[in-house]
């Protein structure tokens, strides 16, 4: 590292980096000769770097040190999850002890409790055959660090733990500059899948009771949108599929300026397969978890102490198989990200059945290492599952948007073929857009406005551009531009009625 301060620094500018760019690629070498292979994927750090520099920072190593760096983080992950469980457990233990005397007052002048003398009935158990045997049974003690216990211990309120600092994408400037630093810098997205009933008769749909009613098909236009609150990407897919084959295709298709580095779902795309490919792009996939307690987590070591998680990690990740299949790793890697291959083929074809060939369950060992380590800050990093559930909710309302853009012919697809379809949902994709690049401006120059005459204004982030109330979807539509607006000027602010 200091080699490369001093030529930067030399006197002579022939001795010197021709260029900043080469300098940023000799320091990213040196951090790697330095810090160790993949030291920027291990940080957790989320940086914007060219392929270049970023391939000079994260050199690639053997695939016996890829799997002993992921067994650190999972170890690491699983031990701080441990410990925090076992500072809520004793946190909830002494707010008991501390409100003792109440609860025992309560249950003294409680009339349907026994006093607190008499012991508890015990709790009559149901045979799995549903006959009677149940009474004198043994009541079922709940081990309190077991699902249902760690479940309850889980649901408690976590300390909130630092989140990586994202880098904000380049906004522009002026007031919608502001509003799109406040949101968010373009690196967050997420997938959601909207349901659209077809009534024609055409191959592209599929049928599902759950989203198109019984004997009704249909297709999901399965979207992208970003923490900006713009969509970037949207696919039709026939029926209701499994989400995450199309994950990937929203990240390696899209076209515009934005370029997510975190990828958030519904707990539907959260895979051991998806996880896995997601590590092996070098993006971090982060889903919305239900039923969070009663997920299962791995291990690596089996002599590895996780403290009060230790007796519910019993299984374990195969990283023999990792490192046997790492070449191919690497061809299945590099041929999603020049196209030779689509995502959801690639997908259906490794997790379809029969015998899978190697690469496929050696794909979902890396996912089990990834997802434990997610899981394992999911349950105690209340500020990841709230950002996680925000993205998530901002995509839900352009949702709702979208539902009220699309109002004709009952908010039906009628297109026969899949060319007319996606042409249909790419023009509502474009008009979400468009409403909410209308709302942003004038929510701008509102706020604006507002403080120019020395009121306060509104937290910018907490503001949303996907309001509908004042947009009329029915009616004439008049497309010839106001004067103003042809002048490159915008439309003047409504003023307020007195009182409000």
């Amino acid at each position: 590292m200091a080699e490369v301060v001093l030529r930067a620094l030399a006197k002579d500018p022939a001795d010197r980096q021709p260029s900043a760019h080469a300098l940023a690629v000799d320091l990213a070498d040196a951090a790697g000769r330095s810090y160790g292979p993949r030291w920027i994927s291990r940080s957790g750090v989320v940086v914007r770097l060219d392929d270049d520099v970023r391939n000079a920072a994260d050199q690639p190593a053997e695939p016996a040190q890829l799997a002993a760096d992921e067994n650190q983080q999972l170890q690491a992950a699983l031990q701080e999850a441990g410990s925090k469980l076992a500072e809520t457990a004793a946190a909830q233990e002494t707010a008991r002890t501390e409100h003792r005397p109440a609860i025992d007052a309560l249950e003294q002048t409680t009339p349907d409790r026994p006093p607190p003398s008499a012991p508890a009935p015990p709790l009559p158990v149901t045979p799995p055959d549903g006959s009677d045997k149940a009474a004198g049974a043994h009541t079922h003690v709940r081990d309190p660090l077991g699902p249902a216990g760690l479940r309850e211990h889980l649901h408690a309120p976590a300390v909130p733990t630092a989140v990586s600092p994202v880098k904000p994408a380049r906004s522009g400037g002026g007031a919608i500059g502001r509003f799109l630093a406040a949101w968010g810098g373009g690196e967050l997205a997420s997938a959601d899948g909207l349901r659209f009933v077809v009534p024609v008769r055409t191959i592209n749909a599929g049928p599902n009771p759950k989203y198109f009613g019984k004997g009704a098909r249909g297709v999901t236009y399965y979207n992208f949108a970003s923490d900006q609150f713009t969509g970037f990407h949207g696919i039709v897919i026939p029926g209701t599929p499994k989400d995450w084959y199309y994950l990937l295709e929203g990240l390696l298709e899209q076209e515009t300026s934005l370029r997510p580095v975190e990828v958030t779902s519904d707990t539907a795309g959260a895979s051991e397969m998806g996880f896995g490919i997601f590590r092996l792009l070098g993006w971090q996939f982060s889903p919305r978890l239900a039923g969070a307690g009663s997920a299962t987590l791995y291990r690596v070591d089996p002599a590895a102490a996780y403290g009060p998680l230790h007796n519910l990690i019993r299984t374990r990740v195969n990283t023999g198989i990792i490192v046997d299949n790492w070449d191919d790793l690497l061809r299945v890697a590099g041929s999603l990200l020049t196209g030779a291959i689509r995502p959801a083929e690639l997908f259906r074809y490794l997790a379809g059945g029969g015998t899978p060939i190697p690469v496929g369950p050696a794909l979902i060992e890396l996912g089990k290492l990834d997802r434990s380590a997610y899981f394992a800050g999911y349950f105690d990093d209340e500020l990841l599952r709230r950002r996680v559930n925000t993205q998530l909710n901002r995509q839900e309302s352009r949702h709702q948007l979208c539902r009220k853009i699309c109002h004709g012919q009952k908010g039906e697809l009628r297109q026969k073929y899949r060319e007319g379809q996606e042409d249909q949902l790419g023009a509502l994709g474009f008009l979400t857009n468009v409403c909410v690049l209308w709302n942003t401006v004038y929510t701008a120059r509102a706020l604006d406005q507002i403080r120019a005459e020395g009121k306060p204004a509104a937290d910018v982030a907490r503001l949303s551009p996907l309001g509908f109330d004042h947009l009329k979807m029915l009616g004439r539509y008049n497309f010839s531009l106001p004067d103003i607006v042809r002048d490159g000027q915008l439309r003047p602010l409504r003023t307020p009625a007195p009182g409000q």
